[in-house]
């Protein structure tokens, strides 16, 4: 659809004109080029300027509305052309960008890539969202629904399209469930005990499960990250790629590590292959950053089926400590050492309800409030 402004008045030999800007999208060259146009109102002498602005706004109406939006603007090209450089100087650079960038071409693209924008609408939008949601994790659907809102409301701020389709839609109920598998505390001392026969996967499963860090944030850490009492989170790895950034504003800072801890990474840097303040508390056999995939691999996923667990990886870690770390401090403190932006994330991505918490909760009420009287027969108060 064209873009346009309000227009001008201009008096040229005594009779009055209107001009105004239309952007069209030229299909050959894939871009929007400026066209002004001009409309005669008549001579200056019979007709009020208030009128031939009225007149003026009118035709741009005519010419600008639903009946002559430009029929080659399609979904995906305002996605490439418009959206995406609107919106990614917004996006963290790797991990979000690439993420990003993977689910609109592989998705939303893919989909709605050749349909015009003029031709969308909200029911076909949420059929197909409704079918995403058979395949695809709950994740990725509440992207796409994102997504489709901010793109079309963005088509609709640039005028190419005057209503939303996408501004009503809801996210499908048969969405497949989130995995919350947390470990119980008897297979966290299983798992434990069979880490003991290798020191540095005892002691990197220790640093996971008490400060809950990300797999990137572990194997970014060196022993100039070790103070006492604390360690610094100054580096992770993304990809294979070490960044000096982490994955929240918030990462990159220093997290409470319990004395105990500190004091076995201590004896561990004394007989480490490298205890030198660059080098990695927890490297590869040659001496480089940990895979994550491999480590998952060679250490992580056959304890898994030895142990009879329905799942073990560096995701379950941190959601276990989230969990139950619950007995020992409040969200708000959890939020602190997993150094969540919102503490929304913490208490519905991680915190899990535990059965035995929840009991004594109620009889802690239920002892609290009887003590306002003295039980009667029948259970009634006095």
């Amino acid at each position: 659809m064209p873009r346009h402004s309000e227009g001008w008045l201009k008096t040229i030999n005594g009779r009055l004109y209107g001009y105004y800007v239309e952007y069209v999208l030229n299909p050959k060259t894939g871009q929007m080029e400026k066209q002004e146009k001009s409309l005669p109102l008549g001579p200056k002498s019979k007709i009020k300027m208030w009128e031939a602005r009225v007149k003026l706004r009118r035709h741009i109406a005519e010419q600008t509305g639903p009946g002559s939006r430009e029929e080659n603007v399609t979904f995906g090209w305002f996605l490439e052309k418009r959206f995406i450089p609107a919106k990614e100087g917004h996006w963290r650079e790797e991990s979000t960008k690439a993420t990003n960038l993977w689910l609109l071409d592989n998705h939303l693209k893919k989909a709605f890539g050749d349909t015009l924008l003029r031709d969308l609408n909200k029911f076909e939008l949420q059929v197909w969202l409704n079918k995403q949601a058979k395949q695809y994790s709950d994740g990725v659907v509440k992207h796409c629904r994102h997504f489709l809102k901010a793109i079309l409301e963005e088509a609709v701020d640039q005028e190419f399209i005057t209503k939303n389709p996408a501004r009503k839609l809801e996210l499908p109920k048969n969405r497949r469930e989130v995995d919350k598998t947390v470990l119980e505390w008897s297979d966290i001392w299983r798992v434990l005990s069979r880490l003991s026969g290798s020191e540095m996967d005892w002691l990197l499963f220790q640093v996971s499960m008490v400060d809950g860090l990300r797999p990137g944030e572990i194997i970014a850490l060196r022993w100039s990250s070790l103070q006492p009492g604390r360690l610094l989170i100054k580096q992770t790895v993304y990809r294979g790629h070490l960044r000096d950034y982490g994955k929240t504003k918030k990462s990159a800072t220093g997290v409470p590590i319990p004395q105990g801890l500190y004091k076995a990474l201590l004896s561990w840097q004394g007989r480490c292959p490298d205890p030198s303040p660059d080098a990695l508390i927890f490297p590869s056999s040659n001496g480089t950053h940990l895979n994550t995939s491999n480590y998952l691999n060679r250490v992580l996923y056959p304890i898994k089926r030895d142990l009879g667990l329905k799942k073990l990886n560096f995701q379950i870690l941190r959601r276990s400590f989230t969990t139950r770390g619950q007995e020992f401090g409040s969200l708000k403190d959890l939020q602190g050492v997993l150094r969540h932006e919102k503490i929304d994330t913490t208490a519905n991505e991680y915190a899990q309800v535990v059965d035995a918490r929840v009991q004594e909760l109620v009889e802690r009420m239920y002892e609290r409030l009887t003590m306002g009287g003295v039980k009667q027969a029948g259970g009634k108060l006095q």
